[in-house]
C-alpha cells in the first residue's frame, strides 16, 4: 500500500511539471 501511494504521488508530481511545462512552452511560443 504504501509503495503505490508512493508511486501515486511520483506520478502525480509528475503529471503536474508536464503540464506546467507544456503551459509554459504554449506561452513562449507565442
Amino acid at each position: 500500500m504504501l509503495v503505490l501511494n508512493l508511486s501515486l504521488s511520483i506520478f502525480s508530481i509528475v503529471t503536474s511539471s508536464y503540464l506546467i511545462s507544456c503551459g509554459l512552452f504554449s506561452i513562449y511560443k507565442k
